[in-house]
């Protein structure tokens, strides 16, 4: 189970697994006021009829943290790799440094022997998580990870009727996107580009060649530094009924067979007659596909 929060909204998702068969159990969005948010919490866990203290994962708002690519030197050992992160963090962030946690994760070690490893740091400040922590657990839920949304959406990779090792997702928030490269299903690159759904409805004729080549500069630098061939796939995220074409567009321009997430399409639902377009709800349940030992844990160790 998952269970994602902004600051208005609340959504849940409950997933059951048998063998390759995938089938959404639970799926719900509330709003609240922040007051609220411990009793909003405990009506969700009622209403979907969970038992006590039901084990969940939240899926991090991205207001209360930063991900931050750093590049540290191949040689370099665990000891140092910490100084080394912290020294270049501090040109980076808009947190304090004085008050942040981090946990880090490293891509698969498939480097060209010519470049340095890159390092993924999750930067937050406590005090912001547990506004969402603290609630979640007071409502009788048994916190046991907190992921971000980028692992979320690699995890909806995990979806696609056809198996690539080498794939990415393209994620369209309404005024930045993020692309997500991966090879065997784990996380090689990370791109943010500051172009959303919004710039491409507002005029798509202009922006599509500048987003065009910022997916091939940054599909080209994947396969550069980790010394793997293009990516043989790319899923787009959330739906894109308002831009039919760019599917399409993004087909023929890298040669990449392109094509919408459409997660009714590959899940099964009960009791559920509405479609699973929601970019929320896409989150929740990619954070509710997660594996055991493949969450970042970061900031949910203490009393949550």
């Amino acid at each position: 189970m998952s269970i994602g929060i902004s600051p208005s909204h609340v959504c849940l998702a409950s997933l059951w697994r048998e063998a390759n068969k995938i089938t959404v159990t639970a799926l719900d969005k509330v709003t609240y006021q922040p007051p609220q948010l411990t009793n909003v919490l405990h009506e969700l866990a009622a209403r979907w009829g969970f038992c006590t203290h039901p084990p969940c994962v939240l899926v991090m708002p991205t207001s209360t943290y930063q991900l931050v690519r750093v590049e540290v030197p191949r040689d370099l050992n665990t000891a140092g790799i910490s100084d080394l992160v912290t020294e270049q963090l501090q040109a980076k962030l808009t947190f304090d440094l004085s008050r942040v946690i981090f946990d880090f994760f490293e891509p698969p070690d498939y480097l060209n022997p010519d470049y340095s490893r890159w390092i993924y740091v999750v930067v937050t400040e406590k005090a912001l998580i547990q506004n969402y922590t603290r609630p979640i657990v007071a409502a009788g839920f048994n916190l046991q990870a907190v992921d971000i949304p980028e692992m979320a959406l690699r995890n909806l990779l995990a979806l696609s009727p056809i198996y690539s090792e080498n794939q990415g997702i393209l994620w369209l928030d309404d005024y930045r996107s993020i692309l997500i490269l991966t090879h065997k299903q784990m996380i090689c690159s990370i791109e943010f580009i500051a172009l959303g759904r919004q710039h491409l409805l507002q005029n798509m004729p202009e922006q599509i060649p500048t987003l065009i080549s910022t997916l091939e500069q940054s599909i080209y630098q994947y396969m550069q530094h980790f010394n793997l061939p293009r990516i043989s796939q790319l899923m787009i995220a959330p739906v894109v009924d308002d831009l039919p074409t760019l599917p399409h567009c993004l087909s023929q321009a890298l040669h990449i067979p392109s094509q919408p997430l459409v997660l009714n399409q590959w899940v099964r639902t009960e009791n559920l007659s509405f479609p699973l377009t929601s970019a929320d709800y896409f989150l929740v349940l990619g954070a509710a596909l997660r594996e055991e030992d493949d969450a970042m844990d970061c900031a949910c160790e203490e009393e949550a």
